[in-house]
């Protein structure tokens, strides 16, 4: 499960997505994905205090995290080590994987 993990002043929260069953339309005809976000306060240590809200979006996971870090980041409240899935931050360098004689891969 995806996460993104804020601090805005005292409050700790945590933006957590989940796959929701395609919902089709009335006529059967067509479906459309969404994604279920869990809103939950968190207490200092990042662990859920909360029933929290639930919602949903048209977005991908990645789509959705990745906006959210990056409005986040401008308004100082990202809280990386507390995130989910690095790759999605603004600006992540992939690791770069060295062998045991030190030449990278």
């Amino acid at each position: 499960m995806p996460v993104t993990a804020l601090k805005i002043g005292d409050l700790r929260i945590k933006f957590m997505t989940t796959f929701m069953e395609p919902v089709v339309s009335e006529d059967g005809t067509t479906t459309k994905d969404f994604i279920t976000v869990d809103l939950v306060q968190c207490d200092e240590d990042f662990i859920p205090s909360s029933d929290g809200s639930r919602t949903i979006d048209e977005r991908s996971h990645e789509e959705y995290h990745k906006m959210l870090r990056v409005e986040a980041i401008e308004k100082g409240h990202f809280i990386p080590e507390q995130s989910t899935d690095p790759q999605w931050n603004p600006g992540y360098i992939e690791p770069v994987e060295e062998e045991a004689d030190g030449n990278t891969i």
